[in-house]
């Protein structure tokens, strides 16, 4: 889930959002790995100020309680399916576009596969 997971959540709200990680586990095997590129609450609120975001997802904008990264991350991890996270690209700062972290969520099976 590259740059999507910011769209999913305005349009669905945390619900919409925590039903695609939820499909996301589904659809993976069992050794599957889910990637997470999850934008920054700055990313959310410049859809705002920029008038991007239709009636429906201002209202969901302001009732979002899993915010990213560690909401997301708490959820994959504790309801998802998920059963450890590994950072793949650290944010690199210095106002580079699309500088975003990226995170692979594994599957429960493939974790305990490992030891």
């Amino acid at each position: 889930m590259l740059s999507v997971s910011k769209w999913i959540h305005l349009a669905a709200g945390d619900a919409g959002l925590q039903a695609a990680f939820r499909a996301a586990a589904a659809v993976l095997s069992p050794t599957g790995v889910l990637v997470l590129e999850p934008q920054g609450l700055n990313s959310y609120k410049a859809a705002r100020r920029k008038g991007l975001l239709s009636p429906a997802m201002e209202a969901n904008a302001a009732s979002l309680r899993m915010l990213p990264p560690d909401g997301f991350q708490a959820y994959l991890l504790g309801e998802a399916g998920f059963a450890r996270v590994e950072c793949l690209r650290a944010k690199q700062g210095g106002g580079v576009p699309f500088d975003r972290p990226v995170y692979a969520y594994f599957k429960a099976s493939e974790a305990n596969s490992e030891t």
